[in-house]
């Protein structure tokens, strides 16, 4: 075997002390020195050169694991045996297994695996420190690690296996550093990047609310701790013992998105929390759902009480989604149905563009921009980060500091925004131009135009000048406002609508009848004023209201007629225009037009006649006669 004796600290984590045979492929053992103890390790040769750290030894209780062997990168840790000489040494399965000293390990950036077991059983373990550039975590890595309470995930990892935080009974939250393309986390919970794979839950975690974009819970997804766990619309399926694990749940709401729920899915749990024992169904358990949905099937099928909250829902989705951000690399929107509540998460396309450039002296800013589509409608949503300083852009102030003397000259001078020690000065050229016209109501301006050009670039300031009113300037209206005085006379005046200044001419007033008065109606006359402003002339009309004239009826020539039995009757001519009557009192004169029989009534006619202004008028009324019997 090969001893070295290594000058610096490197991290390690017991396992065995030594081992009494070497199997085949193993190169050496290596002697670390570190400030506390002596640390053994031992490294497997890898196909492409560099090495896996196999075993090592030691009480340290902090640690950092070798980056180099032999001049060569240590790239793996851990591992079990199968084929080929790439293949881990299943006698050195676990490194640091049974370890109850080791509280914080640090894993550099030469490391790409964490093989399998590599990490397991170390029951002291609270701190791990993953670098950048590591790729994979396999299975059981952290293993039985009942101390780690919290891990984070390098950006650059694409592959974790499932069961990697197995049996890690303190961990809270599995955190994911932002860049990640494979992986995300939200609440400490381990997705991938879409965050439509549920990868892991922390297994001291008690609830969780699992995002609509998840689209299968998997078998044994969580922990004992667990008794709360919140489904949302767009997850379609629960796998065969989903929530094996859960004995302290005693209820679920499955939204309707789900079409698929394995058997024993939910309700049920293995009595000594071990696969292998024999599932128990649990006493009392609720599944709440949909009427007519996957929920109510698993429900009555297994003998579970159901409770309906309502029929499925065609969810209308509101308009102003919440956003939850993974870094800067990914982003997801969460709309919520305004009917029912549900909630529909939906993945971000992400941009970004720098919206703040760095300068010499201060951070620039990186704008990301999240965009979501639903239903033809792009809803956004923005993050910022730095951008480091750039200790070659400089930058000059856009406006230049101005000295004027008088209207006739000025200089212009500009500061470096980053050192206002620096600064540059230029003589400019003077223009003006009259930018607003005086008027008999308001003062005028002349704008004096200072331009100069420093490296290339204008500068320019006005200054102004006030130009006095002009008296000539009146802009007289088109249409005169009139003052009568009863109907006899009358002004017209003019105003100028920029300084409301009067012009005024007394009027000459003419009159004439414009619509006669009848009986029914009254008449009009009307005055008209004419007065002369500038030559021009300009009218104005008044009216006054003509009495009725009684003397204008125009009276019908047939009078309706009103009769008191057969003694009297009157009769009437009505004016067409207003209604009046006149009236008249008639004569009443009647013979037998008809001799009654003894087989016809007879009949008698009354005339009443009625003279009005001199013409007569007549009217008829008849009688019958009774059967006359003596006419047989």
């Amino acid at each position: 075997m090969k001893k070295r004796i290594l000058a610096s600290a490197l991290a390690v984590c017991m396992l065995f002390g030594s081992a009494a045979a070497l199997p085949e492929g193993f190169l050496g053992e290596s002697t670390v020195i570190t400030a506390s103890a002596a640390m053994n390790t031992s490294f497997y040769q890898l196909s492409d050169g560099t090495y896996r750290l196999k075993t090592c030894t030691g009480t340290d209780t902090s640690v950092t694991l070798p980056s180099t062997y032999e001049g060569k990168a240590v790239t793996d840790v851990g591992g079990v045996k199968s084929t080929g000489a790439d293949s881990g040494i299943s006698v050195f399965s676990r490194l640091g297994m049974n370890n109850t000293t080791l509280t914080q390990l640090v894993v550099p950036s030469s490391y790409k695996t964490l093989s399998a077991s590599a990490f397991a059983d170390c029951t002291a373990l609270k701190s791990v420190t993953l670098s950048t550039g590591l790729v994979k975590i396999g299975d059981n890595v952290f293993g039985s690690d009942t101390a780690l309470t919290s891990i984070t995930i390098p950006s650059t990892v694409t592959s974790i296996s499932s069961n990697a935080f197995n049996g890690c009974t303190a961990m809270t939250s599995i955190n994911v550093a932002s860049g990640s393309s494979s992986y995300s986390s939200s609440d400490g919970v381990l997705y991938n990047k879409a965050q439509t794979a549920l990868i892991a839950v922390p297994a001291k975690k008690t609830s969780i609310n699992v995002p609509g974009t998840v689209q299968t819970i998997p078998s044994m997804a969580f922990s004992a701790n667990i008794t709360s766990v919140t489904l949302n619309e767009g997850t379609k399926t629960l796998d065969t013992w989903a929530f094996i694990n859960c004995k302290n749940m005693t209820s679920i709401t499955i939204p309707a998105s789900v079409t698929s729920i394995g058997q024993q899915a939910v309700g049920y749990y293995h009595a000594n929390g071990e696969s292998t024992d024999p599932e128990t169904k649990k006493t009392g358990f609720v599944i709440k759902g949909y009427t007519g949905s996957a929920a109510e099937s698993y429900a009555k099928n297994n003998g579970f009480t159901f409770q309906s909250i309502g029929t499925s829902c065609t969810h209308t989705w509101g308009t102003t989604p919440s956003w939850t951000w993974d870094g800067i690399s990914s982003a997801k929107a969460t709309f919520t149905c305004t009917k029912c509540g549900g909630k529909q998460d939906v993945n971000a396309s992400i941009t970004n563009a720098v919206t703040k450039a760095a300068t010499c002296s201060a951070k620039g800013t990186r704008t990301y921009t999240a965009k979501v589509t639903v239903n033809g409608t792009n809803y956004t949503n923005q993050k910022t980060a730095d951008i480091a300083i750039d200790s070659n852009a400089h930058s000059w102030n856009t406006t230049a500091s101005w000295t004027w003397n008088g209207y006739t000259s000025a200089t212009a001078k500009v500061t470096c925004k980053l050192n206002s020690s620096h600064t540059q000065s230029a003589a400019a050229t003077i223009t003006s131009a009259v930018t607003k016209a005086a008027t008999c109501a308001e003062t005028g301006v002349r704008t004096y135009t200072a331009k100069a050009t420093i490296d290339g670039k204008n500068y320019t300031d006005t200054k102004t000048e006030t130009i006095p009113k002009d008296s000539s300037k009146h802009v007289w209206g088109t249409t005169p406002s009139w003052t009568w005085n009863g109907y006899s006379s009358a002004t017209a005046a003019l105003t100028c609508s920029k300084c409301g200044s009067k012009k005024t001419a007394t009027a000459t007033i003419t009159n004439a009848v414009t619509k006669a008065a009848t009986c029914a109606e009254t008449g009009t006359r009307t005055y008209t004023a004419k007065a002369t402003i500038d030559g021009k002339n300009y009218t104005d009309t008044k009216t006054e209201t003509i009495p009725k004239d009684s003397s204008k009826h125009v009276w019908g020539t047939t009078p309706s007629w009103t009769w008191n039995g057969y003694s009297s009757a009157t009769a009437a001519l009505t004016c067409s225009k207003c209604g009046s009557k006149k009236t008249a009192t008639a004569t009443i004169t009647n013979a037998v037009t008809k001799a009654a029989t003894c087989a016809e009534t007879g009949t008698r006619t009354y005339t009443a006649k009625a003279t009005i202004d001199g013409k007569n008028y007549t009217d008829t009324k008849t009688e019958t006669i009774p059967k006359d019997s003596s006419k047989h």
